[in-house]
């Protein structure tokens, strides 16, 4: 709760809520009496200089980690954990709480609107403040928490659009301000393979209309030269201005090696000139001819490189497949697959030269520039076993489905489990039948933290990056402090075995680590919370033989 807070490090908690803090003892008494939905005010001062103070508000979330009270004894140094119970009944914002920063108009959370505009006038009325707070790592990311806007697109069932860097951690809590009203909400859907997600809400718990944001739905494209308006959101608020397609081309990342996070690829991304203010957390609208076509947003890129965050504009049609799930459905959107390959943009001399057809280039002379599209394989994410008929560096997708590919988006994600493709492969085409593999899903529904380890399926970055599928269990980050620290020499593996027992999913995870749960435990947290005295050699708990593979394919013990 503070962590999210931005309170800091090495900061004294002096009053909360008006009220001193001279001690925990003092701090409890007062948690105790929260409920979710209430703010503190939260004054700190600098551990080492008493003078700087600050002011600070923090929200209660209603799910977290588990509330823990840790003692430690006097007499024997032993610590002790005991379940520390808050209270967790939702509570309505009142009115002081709302004046005291949770509202549009602080200005941290500010969004002001500077520019008049038809679109950014449509933008205001939809336009709300996200904040998300991760409850532990997930998918490659650390527990820090994300702010940033998001645009209302269905208040009828209350569905927001924005940034996959608010939502790139699943585990998040989530709280959303509409003006001065704040509620919770759920993290709806993550796209596996695009820039964004969704977020969701109850209508009933705002209590004024809010216009539905209309989207383009024609499918129709941005070409270069096209005169757009875009609207930005930066720290001097929305800010509207005017520019032009200057360029259309496939999307690619940087994967890190160490951090794995989320890489983008196969995505089409349009370029502005001049180029709009960043999009930060936020998203920017672009609109062509009285309609919103496309969106300005900032990628989640690797931090542990100090890679720049890239803003990229992508088409409003990227969206709409899974909008439509979302509002037919309360299940989450249908798996993709894929073909488990980069593709890249070639030219139409290279394309013949490669040994593309000059009938087949012809053809494509004749369509907007847009659909002119000649695609190659540049690079294999995953290697599949010999028996299974794959796609090779260097072919080039003509046909999928004997329909002619006019965009990266024909060959990006499909809903079958083969596809028929027509290729050139060394010159020559050829007909060839090529399963999918299924996307991995970042919408996880289940974490394992045991020993200070955690565990999840692994994500497609891991996949890409892996010799080998080891198991179904990937561990990509342990806690200080804990035995995974003290004797782990590597946080990204498979785990195959704990303790002589076989391990392949995460349910394996859960039942093993209960029969390896030293019954003695509760009773020796007891006897320490009651200062007994221990000789050496009482305490319980054992030595567990963890047998794992890396991703460059090395077993460890």
């Amino acid at each position: 709760m503070f962590l999210n807070a931005d309170l800091g490090r090495r900061r004294v908690i002096t009053e909360i809520n008006y009220q001193p803090m001279p001690n925990m003892d003092a701090l409890i008494q007062l948690l105790q009496t929260l409920h979710y939905g209430n703010s503190l005010v939260v004054k700190v001062r600098d551990f080492k200089e008493p003078r700087d103070e600050a002011v600070i508000v923090v929200h209660f979330p209603q799910v977290a980690k588990p509330d823990v009270l840790f003692t430690r004894s006097l007499k024997t140094g032993f610590w002790s954990i005991e379940p520390l119970k808050l209270p967790r009944a939702y509570l309505p914002l009142s009115d002081a709480e709302a004046e005291l920063g949770v509202n549009k108009d602080d200005s941290e959370n500010n969004t002001a609107y500077t520019a008049v505009d038809g679109l950014a006038t449509r933008i205001q009325q939809c336009a709300v403040w996200i904040e998300a707070y991760p409850i532990c790592p997930a998918n490659g990311y650390n527990s820090a928490d994300a702010r940033g806007t998001g645009l209302v697109i269905d208040p009828q069932r209350g569905l927001i659009l924005c940034s996959s860097r608010l939502a790139k951690n699943p585990t998040s809590n989530i709280s959303i301000t509409f003006g001065d009203t704040r509620v919770s909400a759920t993290l709806a859907y993550i796209h596996p393979l695009y820039p964004f997600a969704f977020v969701k809400y109850d209508p009933a718990m705002v209590d004024y209309a809010i216009p539905a944001l209309e989207l383009s739905s024609t499918g129709t494209r941005l070409d270069v030269g096209d005169s757009v308006s875009i609207v930005t959101d930066t720290e001097a608020g929305l800010i509207c201005s005017t520019a032009a397609v200057s360029e259309r081309c496939l999307l690619s990342t940087y994967a890190c090696k160490w951090c794995l996070e989320q890489r983008f690829f196969n995505i089409e991304q349009f370029s502005l000139s001049p180029s709009p203010a960043p999009a930060g957390s936020n998203i920017g609208l672009v609109s062509s001819n009285g309609t919103i076509q496309g969106l300005w947003m900032c990628l989640p890129t690797c931090l542990h490189c100090n890679t720049v965050y890239k803003n990229v504009g992508i088409d409003v049609s990227l969206i709409w497949p899974s909008l439509k799930q979302l509002q037919t459905s309360e299940n989450i959107p249908t798996a993709l697959r894929v073909l488990d390959v980069e593709f890249n943009h070639q030219s139409l001399v290279k394309a013949r030269a490669l040994g593309v057809s000059d009938s087949y280039i012809q053809r494509l002379k004749k369509l907007p520039l847009a659909a002119q599209s000649i695609l190659n394989v540049n690079r294999i994410l995953r290697v599949r076993s010999p028996e299974t008929p794959s796609l090779e560096v260097g072919d080039i997708v003509l046909q999928v489905n004997n329909c002619h590919v006019k965009s990266i988006d024909e060959v990006a994600s499909f809903d079958c489990k083969e596809v028929e493709l027509l290729i050139v492969r060394k010159g020559q085409e050829m007909t060839v039948t090529i399963p999918t593999a299924p996307l991995c899903d970042p919408n996880i529904r289940k974490l394992v933290c045991w020993a200070g380890v955690y565990l999840q399926e692994p994500f497609h970055t891991v996949l890409h990056q892996s010799v080998r599928l080891a198991s179904n269990v990937y561990m990509f980050m342990y806690d200080a402090g804990t035995p995974a620290m003290a004797e782990s020499y590597h946080d990204n593996m498979f785990i195959v075995e704990m303790g002589e027992h076989a391990i392949s999913t995460l349910d394996d995870v859960v039942q093993v680590a209960r029969l390896l749960k030293d019954p003695k435990q509760a009773e020796f947290n007891a006897e320490v919370a009651a200062n007994k005295e221990f000789k050496s050699g009482t305490i319980p708990g054992r030595d567990v033989k963890i047998r794992a593979v890396l991703i460059n394919g090395d077993e460890i013990v």
